[in-house]
């Protein structure tokens, strides 16, 4: 089973710099990686993103009930 080493950071720089000192530790580049994840009701503000209540699929609220049931 493979190992996970998960952080959490307030700034996209302090992300990466946890990701430079994990490979000068010995980790290979292509084992480190990063990802930004936007809060609940906060996609919206990219230009790519939705919202929630918008994206929701035909016939489910927001929430991940089912309509009507």
């Amino acid at each position: 089973m493979s190992t996970i080493i998960a952080g959490h950071f307030q700034l996209q720089e302090a992300a990466l710099q946890a990701c430079e000192a994990l490979q000068a530790a010995g980790f290979a580049a292509d084992r480190v990686t990063n990802f930004y994840s936007n809060p609940p009701e906060q996609h919206a503000v990219i230009p790519t993103g939705g919202d929630r209540r918008a994206a929701a699929a035909p016939g489910w609220h927001a929430g991940g009930r089912r309509r009507g049931g």
